[in-house]
């Protein structure tokens, strides 16, 4: 799964199909195309595999802590 979250506004959205996606302030958006995904303005791109994400959710009650999983900030211009 990819994601961008804006500095500015913080807020995160998810990138999903060709459309571009937009924060809530309008300086950040995104587009994912396949598993290319493209950032303008002041995006920071996230990313983490989706398998990763359900096995923490189903593992959540296991521990009074939660579970944890693993998410990369890209640097800037990746894909």
């Amino acid at each position: 799964m990819k994601l961008i979250f804006c500095p500015k506004c913080q807020n995160i959205k998810k990138l999903s199909g060709t459309s571009t996606s937009s924060c809530e302030c309008g300086a950040s958006q995104g587009r994912l195309d396949k598993n290319t995904a493209t950032t303008y303005g002041v995006a920071v791109l996230i990313g983490f595999e989706d398998t990763a994400l359900l096995e923490a959710v189903d593992s959540r009650y296991e521990s009074i802590w939660g579970s944890e999983f693993t998410a990369t900030v890209f640097p800037l211009r990746a894909l």
